[in-house]
């Protein structure tokens, strides 16, 4: 799938708007249960890599050099974004683990699963998982919430514009293709087969 996506922005009311209270309420949670631990990567600017005293810096970095739109939460490792995606709008963000140097971004469905939808909604994404080969959806069985991950692990390497980039483009391609499959699972109106299928059945060759 190709797709274009476009940050939100708080002058250019979208789409993506529609996502920012529920955005700003998990901040802090999410925020929460992140560890912030200083490490050093050394790059070379000239060659797109960014040297600092924090992965969280470089990180931060190299979005702003991707041309990403973004903010920081309560000063933790954790960048928040709304993206506005052909098929829906939703909420993503950036977490950096210092202590392991590893990068995770994260695509949030913007409403959590009805409890009695949960069992369809782990059926539609064991389903999506199985031909996905980077990344993967998660569910948790307690909230209903439903999000897409890719990550890196960095140690022994280096992070650059171009790899940062790869790592939210591929998420942000797969959340766009199975965002309207996951809601209409838990709306009740496909099943999650029927959903896979019609989901697939559009992706571009």
């Amino acid at each position: 799938i190709e797709a274009t996506f476009a940050a939100g922005s708080d002058d250019e009311p979208s789409d993506a708007d529609a996502t920012a209270e529920w955005s700003d309420a998990i901040d802090d949670n999410l925020a929460d249960v992140l560890i912030g631990a200083m490490s050093t990567l050394v790059g070379d600017p000239d060659s797109g890599e960014v040297a600092s005293t924090s992965m969280t810096d470089d990180v931060a970095e190299m979005l702003r050099r991707g041309g990403w739109e973004f903010r920081q939460v309560d000063n933790q490792p954790v960048f928040s974004m709304q993206i506005q995606g052909h098929h829906g709008a939703w909420a993503a963000y950036v977490q950096v683990i210092e202590q392991t140097q590893q990068l995770v971004f994260y695509s949030l469905i913007p409403e959590s699963s009805p409890i009695e939808s949960i069992p369809l909604v782990a059926e539609f994404v064991t389903r999506a998982n199985h031909d996905l080969a980077i990344g993967n959806f998660e569910l948790d069985f307690e909230s209903g919430e439903v999000r897409f991950k890719t990550s890196i692990d960095v140690i022994g390497g280096r992070l650059d514009v171009p790899i940062v980039d790869r790592l939210i483009h591929t998420n942000l391609a797969a959340m766009d293709q199975y965002i309207t499959g996951v809601v209409d699972v838990m709306a009740g109106t496909r099943s999650p087969k029927g959903a896979i299928e019609a989901v697939e059945a559009n992706v571009e060759p």
